[in-house]
């Protein structure tokens, strides 16, 4: 699961930034002149350039940070739709795996970060039972109460 998470988020990444990369002008060439007195002559699209940012003044720049900020914004509300939509995915799906199969989680405890308590439906006698890293030890069995 990490692993598909991972690919997905360097794809997501390409596309994004290809897209945006794909929208930005190549960059202007300078023309060279001979004279030192003379002013030197840009291209067309440099000149254009340089009269804009002379017009604009910092108002681009904060525009252009906006954009990154929204981009940015997106795609972290991307992630976080996407891994909770994935928590609640795995969440039906261990709850339909309850009800199918025969051996039922009934209850479910911690009691450390390494130990927990379970109660189970097997094949309809209830059992108590705990996990640590020393193994799985029986509690008891107790009658069965269906409700």
């Amino acid at each position: 699961m990490k692993r598909f998470f991972s690919i997905f988020i360097v794809c997501f990444n390409v596309i994004l930034f290809s897209a945006v990369s794909a929208q930005e002008e190549p960059p202007p060439k300078k023309t060279v002149t001979n004279s030192q007195d003379e002013k030197p002559q840009f291209s067309p699209a440099f000149e254009k350039e340089l009269q804009r940012g002379e017009e604009e003044g910092d108002t681009r720049f904060f525009k252009e940070f906006l954009n990154m900020l929204l981009y940015l914004g997106g795609t972290i509300a991307f992630i976080v739709f996407f891994i909770w939509i994935l928590k609640r995915l795995l969440a039906t799906r261990v709850g339909q795996v309850n009800e199918t199969s025969s051996i039922k989680i009934i209850e479910h405890r911690l009691l450390s970060q390494k130990t927990s308590v379970y109660i189970l439906r097997i094949s309809g006698k209830i059992v108590a039972i705990t996990d640590s890293i020393n193994g799985v030890t029986l509690l008891g069995k107790f009658p069965d109460s269906k409700k």
